[in-house]
C-alpha cells in the first residue's frame, strides 16, 4: 500500500501506542514495523528540528519575557494573563521581539509550508510492512480506531 509521509508519521504514532499490548507475535510484528519506519521518521524529524532552530533566538526571547513578566500558575507553568497589570508591557515587548525576528519568523513560516508539502508526498521507496493475523492480535487494549488503521494499511490481515 502506498502511503504519504504524513500517513507514515501517523502510523508510527499508532504503532508506538500499541507496541506494549499482549502477545509476543503481535509485539514482534509491531516492533519490526516500527524499525521499518525509523529511517523515514528520523529524516522527517531531522528536517523538523532544523526548522525549529530557525526560531531559537525568538523562542529564547519569548521565554525570557514570559519568565520576567509572568506569574506561576497552579499547574506549575508560567504565563502572562491578559488581566494582569504586566500584560500591556508584555504585549509591547512581544511585538518588538516579533519585529526584531521578522526575517527568521518569515523564513520559518515558509519552511513549514514546504514541510507540509513534503508530508503530502509519497516516500521515495514504498514501505512493505510485516503482517499479522487478526487471530494473533490482543483481545484487550486495541482501540477500534487503531485496529481500523492497522487493517487499512495492511499490517493486520483477516
Amino acid at each position: 500500500m502506498i502511503m504519504t509521509k504524513r500517513e507514515l508519521v501517523k502510523l508510527n504514532l499508532i504503532l508506538n501506542q500499541v507496541k506494549d499490548l499482549d502477545g509476543t507475535k503481535f509485539k514482534y510484528t509491531i516492533l519490526r514495523n516500527i524499525d521499518l519506519l525509523k529511517p523515514q521518521i528520523k529524516a522527517l524529524k531531522s528536517i523538523e528540528d532544523d526548522y525549529k532552530k530557525i526560531l531559537s533566538k525568538f523562542e529564547e526571547g519569548r521565554n525570557n519575557l514570559i519568565l520576567r513578566l509572568g506569574t506561576k500558575q497552579s499547574d506549575g507553568s508560567i504565563s502572562v494573563s491578559p488581566e494582569s497589570k504586566e500584560f500591556e508591557e508584555f504585549k509591547e515587548e512581544y511585538e518588538k521581539l516579533v519585529e526584531e525576528n521578522k526575517e527568521s519568523i518569515d523564513t520559518y513560516n515558509a519552511q513549514i509550508l514546504e514541510f507540509e508539502k513534503l508530508l503530502n508526498e509519497e516516500p521515495a521507496e514504498e514501505v512493505t510492512f510485516r503482517k499479522i493475523s487478526i487471530d494473533l492480535c490482543p483481545e484487550k487494549g486495541l482501540s477500534s480506531e487503531n485496529l481500523d488503521n492497522l487493517l487499512s494499511c495492511g499490517i493486520i490481515i483477516d
